[in-house]
């Protein structure tokens, strides 16, 4: 029996509200619901209502929630749920609830009821149930949670929008061992919008059962453009096959996918033994793509338009770059450009009706020389996207210099020179800019400027006839980067037509470590350099040549290993590049200045390892010792000293009290009967007077000693005559204090010896005998510094008078 509620309400606002229906006719004997029937059953829909989220219609559920499965057969189940707005749904395996939504005591989920290892999942982007395997026959009862999500275009996240509860029932029957029926695998598959999708469904099954074969989903709905082929399947021998077809149209562009299920069925006659399977087809539609209609220079930068967009609903487009074509064609499920081209991001235009975009490289701009490649993507507030356009290509008319060469052709401080060349601005319009025509070449030290003139030609009437190439003289180019520019001067008054881009020389340098040298030049040209050969000065004599090539790079940097430290090195880098463009097919090479290089060892070594302190508060000594790191660690091998530093208590600066300068010589002994308390560093000294880190500290405490006797016998006969405490160790001082048996004081010190002959302080006079008291505290020398001790106690002193009648 189906139950159909409808009702209508109208909310006071925004908000979160629940629309729920409980009935007290839940099933008796539900395994996972202690008695059942007397649960509530309960299902619930949450409504947002939100203006930024805008209106929401819920999904529907075209699977029953009434389902049968087999004994120690895996069960599946898909609620066959379709969102008409396009919206994410999460899917997750939640209690079953009862009246007024509360949790049903003793719920379990099915899995649990047998005790055994049986598994119970959830797709949460597909929503097909997998419960691996049901144990045990009788009825089950799940609740699925389905929540709605939206892209909220302002946030720029996803908002929860919605959710459905379905509480639904598994009838497990025992069944005859048999093979389930398998449909063929499906991969997620896009379509652009307005074509056809055609996808073959095919069934198997390994008992040779009759099949029942089916499929849900939007684009089954009524209107939408979808079909099946035959148009379900009913108790056919296997193998069985369907064929889903799609007409789409530019209505179905969304962000999220659309998922077609299909159910396979045993067709036995018997409904609750009958084994099912299901697969889902992922089916994203795609909007077309614009045309680009043209790419035209205007001054130094490029305009581009294009068609309409081929489907409305767009809010704009995105324009990408690239310097040169790749002959990228967006298809399968590639929408938009992907970023693995190394396209860039360089604009976007708000709104359909804008189909024109200047790109002037944000001011800065293009480059001439240079092939500029653009695609166009159209945009979708839900963040769909297009397929990309395919690739339209245009560069710079070539009315200015062009400059090629900035290459280094002789290193020195004082007489170095540069030689720069370029090629000459052929589509430049003579009637525009009528002769005489001259170059000026300008130079600066930074890529900023300033820049000045060092150089201009002489006059020509035919600008085809000037030479294009420079020697730049009497420069320092070891130790400075020179940027050069070249103008083209046209006219009586030699005004300027324009100037080429900066180039500037590749600049050498290295950074010394042990055994190698690390190179890093800067390149700043407006060609793109494909690839940097290193050279190195010949170390061998028989060479050809006075520099060898020792290795090629495309980055800026190479690292030149297995040399002899404090060796000079000198190096020059050779670039190779190019402009895009392809009436500029020359290979550019360049050269750096010739850097000298020495390798030495920066790198500081490590800390000895292995180490080990011990005090002895019997011998009085510490005593470290650690491995040589020349025998333990990797790639050291040059540990010739070690320092050691001492603190005599926790949070005072360490000093250095010895240097081991042998590196054989790993220990070290330390000898004091005043304090043993400390912590110790050591480090190692490699052959550069490299140190290592310091490592852990390593303390040891002193072990204080201090007791008092309990008997002392003063009279003057030289045996035991003071009352003195019994040898003691890492004692700072004492406050003692002796009392009388009436709590007189008779003596005080702060001497550890103490030393007291028995005599009353006051009155200088010999004391009675008896018992006496004291109170002392211990001011002990520790690692964490003074710690004072407490001690009590009492002791009996007899005169030497008593001695002579005990006698």
């Amino acid at each position: 029996k189906k139950n159909i509620y409808t009702t209508t309400h109208t909310y006071p606002g925004a908000g979160i509200f629940k629309v729920y229906m409980q009935d007290q006719n839940r099933n008796a004997g539900v395994k996972n619901i202690p008695s059942s029937d007397n649960v509530w059953f309960y299902i619930e829909s949450e409504i947002v209502i939100d203006v930024s989220s805008g209106g929401n219609t819920a999904p529907t559920l075209q699977n029953a929630p009434i389902d049968n499965g087999c004994v120690k057969e895996i069960y599946y189940h898909n609620p066959g749920a379709v969102d008409p707005d396009g919206d994410s749904l999460v899917y997750s395996i939640v209690s079953s609830k009862t009246a007024n939504g509360q949790s049903i005591p003793g719920f379990v989920l099915p899995n649990a009821v047998s005790g055994s290892s049986e598994t119970l999942t959830i797709d949460e982007r597909t929503g097909t149930l997998k419960w691996d395997s049901p144990q045990v026959q009788g009825e089950f009862n799940i609740a699925i949670r389905i929540e709605e999500w939206r892209y909220n275009v302002n946030s720029g996240a996803l908002v929860f929008v919605g959710s459905i509860l379905r509480d639904m029932q598994i009838d497990i029957q025992p069944c005859e061992p048999k093979e389930p029926p398998i449909i063929s695998d499906m991969r997620k598959t896009c379509v652009e919008a307005g074509k056809v999708l055609r996808v073959l469904a095919r069934v198997t099954d390994g008992d040779d059962d009759a099949i029942d074969f089916s499929a849900t989903g939007f684009p089954l709905n009524s209107g939408e453009g979808g079909s099946l082929s035959p148009d379900g399947i009913i108790g056919q021998p296997q193998p069985v096959e369907m064929e889903f077809i799609w007409n789409t149209r530019c209505d179905h562009v969304q962000f999220e996918s659309y998922w077609v299920y299909f159910k396979a069925k045993e067709n036995l006659g018997l409904s609750d033994e009958e084994l099912v399977d299901f697969e889902e087809l992922e089916i994203q539609v795609v909007a077309p793509p614009v045309q680009i209609l043209n790419v035209s220079p205007k001054g130094a930068a490029l305009e581009l338009n294009w068609t309409n967009a081929p489907c409305e609903g767009g809010d704009g487009y995105e324009i990408y770059r690239y310097n040169d074509s790749l002959g990228y064609i967006g298809k399968d499920c590639n929408t938009g450009v992907p970023g693995a081209l190394g396209y860039e991001l360089i604009g976007r235009n708000e709104g359909l009706e804008n189909r024109t975009f200047l790109d002037d490289d944000d001011g800065a701009g293009l480059i001439h020389g240079e092939r500029y490649c653009y695609m166009i993507v159209v945009t979708y507030p839900d963040r769909s996207e297009s397929y990309a356009s395919l690739e339209a290509c245009g560069e710079l008319i070539r009315d200015v210099p062009i400059i090629n060469t900035v290459s280094i052709t002789e290193t020195d401080a004082e007489i170095g020179s540069d030689t720069v060349a370029w090629y000459k601005p052929i589509e430049l319009d003579p009637s525009a800019y009528p002769g005489p025509y001259a170059y000026q070449l300008l130079r600066a030290n930074e890529a900023a400027g300033p820049f000045e003139s060092i150089f201009v030609s002489d006059k020509a009437n035919d600008f085809l006839t000037l030479d294009t190439h420079y020697v730049d003289t009497q420069i320092n180019t070891e130790e400075q980067q020179f940027f050069y520019s070249v103008e083209l001067l046209w006219g009586a008054d030699q005004e300027s037509v324009g100037k080429s881009r900066n180039a500037a020389s590749i600049y050498l340098s290295s950074t010394p470590a042990d055994n190698q040298l690390t190179l890093s030049w800067d390149v700043q040209v407006p060609w793109t350099n494909v690839e940097y050969i290193v050279y190195r000065y010949k170390t061998h004599p028989d060479s050809m040549n006075l520099y060898d090539e020792i290795g090629r790079t495309t980055e800026t940097t190479f690292i030149d290993k297995d040399l002899v430290n404090l060796v000079e090195y000198s190096y020059l880098i050779g670039s190779i590049g190019a402009y895009s463009s392809g009436l500029l097919s020359d290979t550019l090479y360049n050269y750096s200045q010739i850097h000298t290089g020495v390798p030495k060892d920066l790198n500081a070594p490590c800390t000895p390892p292995n180490r080990v302190i011990n005090g002895d508060c019997n011998l009085d000594q510490t005593t470290l010792i650690w491995n040589n790191p020349n025998t333990y660690c990797p790639d050291v091998d040059d540990v010739v000293a070690y320092n050691i530093y001492f603190a005599p208590q926790l949070g005072i600066e360490m000093d250095l009290i010895q240097v081991n300068d042998n590196p054989l010589d790993t220990s070290f002994l330390r000898l004091s009967d005043e304090s043993l308390a400390g912590c110790y560093v050591v480090t190692s000294i490699d052959s550069f007077g490299n140190e290592s880190d310091s490592g852990s500290a390593m303390c040891v405490d002193n072990c204080p000693v201090y007791r008092l006797p309990n008997v002392f016998t003063p009279g003057g006969d030289g045996v035991n005559d003071f009352f003195i405490p019994y040898p003691y160790k890492f004692i700072e001082s004492i406050d003692l204090t002796i009392f009388n048996r009436w709590g007189n004081i008779v003596f005080e010190t702060t001497d550890p010896d103490i030393n007291w002959d028995g005599k009353e302080k006051r009155t200088g006079r010999q004391v009675p005998d008896g018992a006496y008291y004291y109170l002392c505290t211990v001011n002990e020398v520790r690692l964490v510094g003074i710690v004072q001790r407490e001690l009590k106690g009492s002791f009996t002193i007899i005169n030497e008078g008593e001695k002579q009648i005990a006698k």
